[in-house]
């Protein structure tokens, strides 16, 4: 098992795109507020959220949205994840 530096910063670029959904936007407010509730920075814009914070809290909060989505909806999670970029 891998362990984090608890000093690691990153950023993550993250898209959420719902499958098949005929309520995707409330699908997508619910991933944002699931954001909102974690020790991050964030930013939305048209099509992507970049989240920038400690590693292990912005790992985190990619499982808490997998496994909070997985039930709820078929979805694609697009994401690029940095040491450098955007901090």
């Amino acid at each position: 098992m891998c362990t984090l530096p608890k000093t690691s910063l990153m950023s993550c670029q993250l898209s959420f795109y719902p499958l098949a959904d005929e309520n995707y936007e409330e699908t997508v407010k619910q991933v944002l507020d699931i954001i909102s509730k974690y020790q991050v920075k964030y930013q939305v814009n048209a099509m992507s959220t970049i989240i920038t914070g400690e590693a292990e809290q912005v790992f985190l909060l990619i499982q808490k949205i997998y496994a909070s989505m997985a039930g709820k909806t078929n979805f694609v999670m697009n994401m690029s994840i940095s040491n450098t970029c955007g901090l």
